[in-house]
């Protein structure tokens, strides 16, 4: 975010060169507030409210941290000080009135007033949209963690197990002569497939290894065939109902979304020899 910088009007230079001759012939309390609020002003590090180029959770909540306390040990004292800024003028103005100082002096007095009126809310509102901002920068890379944490380790087993599904998919969308037989793995979170022209149970260790930390392991044979316009897993015990979770399993092992049905039915042929 843009840091919100100070008004000239709150600036020593503009009070000298506005007010002129009355304020070097007549010092004020102004001129002083001004100093001081200068030296409150970069005193502030606006950096610690930028939420650009936070690349972890750790590095937001950090930031964060910084933020809430660069808002309480500076912005605050700063607020304060434009406060004091703004009473000095008026009382300025107010005194200049009855003792004839000349207009350009009172109108810059004036001037002081208005903007020290309003910025300490710019500076406050900066401050929250600031954190805010950060906050939801945070929860960002809070969900990419969790997602990436959710992600398996794309091992050797698994990038067998995935090849050989997008392959199979190809052979039983356009070659419906060449029979593709599959052991599915279910679990109670995902399950996972290996396609072939036959399957026996030597797969089974393979496909439990890629669904390490599911339970309630169930096993299924059968025949992949393309159905309806969809890849249909037919095979005893098999129904409808198992269609989303073989779906979403396949999501999780290529990264693209198949229309996937399931229903009970024979395989063609139930041949033993591992491809």
């Amino acid at each position: 975010m843009q840091a919100p910088t100070l008004p000239p009007e709150l600036s020593t230079t503009s009070w000298e060169r506005l007010a002129g001759a009355f304020a070097k012939a007549k010092p004020t309390s102004v001129a002083d507030a001004l100093k001081l609020l200068q030296k409150a002003y970069d005193a502030v590090d606006f950096e610690v409210f930028d939420a650009d180029k936070l690349a972890s959770p750790a590095d937001a909540e950090e930031r964060l941290a910084q933020a809430k306390s660069e808002a309480e040990r500076r912005i605050r004292p700063l607020c304060s000080q434009v406060n004091a800024v703004g009473s000095a003028a008026a009382k300025c103005e107010s005194q200049g009135k009855t003792s004839g100082a000349p207009k350009p002096a009172l109108q810059a007095a004036a001037a002081i007033v208005r903007a020290a009126s309003t910025y300490p809310t710019t500076v406050e509102r900066f401050a929250e949209a600031a954190q805010a901002q950060i906050e939801k920068r945070l929860a960002e890379l809070q969900a990419q963690k969790a997602q990436n944490d959710d992600k398996p380790e794309d091992t050797p087993e698994r990038r067998r197990v995935r090849a050989r599904a997008i392959d199979m998919f190809r052979i039983v969308k356009n070659r419906p002569d060449r029979k593709v037989m599959y052991l599915l793995c279910m679990g109670h979170k995902s399950s996972a497939p290996y396609l072939a022209p036959s399957v026996n149970d030597s797969l089974k260790p393979l496909l439990l290894r890629l669904l390490r930390g599911d339970t309630g392991f169930k096993f299924f044979r059968g025949e992949c065939i393309w159905e309806d316009g969809g890849y249909t897993f037919v095979g005893p015990r098999m129904s409808g109902s198992l269609a989303r979770r073989i779906e979403n399993g396949l999501v999780q092992l290529t990264g693209t979304r198949y229309r996937v049905r399931a229903r009970e039915g024979k395989a063609r042929d139930e041949g033993d020899a591992v491809a």
